[in-house]
């Protein structure tokens, strides 16, 4: 009997293969949920805004609302009335949303140039399209 390296024994291998990587996804995928497992919604939200970087009150946390605490700190840093442990406690917390407010400003910034260079490419096209027109016309009328 010879030997069959026939694409059904290929598939036979591939097939294995297949079900072998499925089942060690699924045993990662188990095992991620086991050691992910939050009891409330809450402490979900709390462990996703600590990945991006971000405190609870932070994630709530609006533009607006994040530069007006900062010049509440600074004022209060300003008057020097505080001992200097509670000092350093608002420095970090105004380093912390300063560090906010320049990554919604850098996201801004990036939609904006975004869009700004859409409009441009759009009125360009626009522009290349109604030369198009006119040298169409100027071809029929002559």
């Amino acid at each position: 009997m010879a030997i069959a390296s026939s694409p059904e024994l290929r598939d036979r291998a591939g097939l294995r293969a297949l079900t072998q990587n499925v089942a060690t996804t699924k045993r990662a995928i188990k095992s991620h949920r086991e050691r992910c497992a939050y009891t409330t919604p809450h402490e979900w939200l709390v462990a996703f805004f600590y990945r991006l970087g971000r405190s609870w009150e932070m994630a709530k946390m609006t533009f607006e609302t994040a530069v007006e605490r900062l010049e509440k700190i600074i004022r209060e840093l300003g008057d020097r009335s505080q001992p200097l442990d509670i000092a350093m406690m608002k420095f970090e917390e105004a380093v912390d949303i300063s560090k906010y407010c320049m990554q919604v400003l850098d996201e801004t910034n990036k939609t904006y140039v975004s869009l700004v260079e859409n409009e441009r490419r759009r009125r360009i096209y626009i522009t290349i399209q109604q030369l198009h027109e006119e040298i169409t016309t100027l071809k029929k009328s002559s």
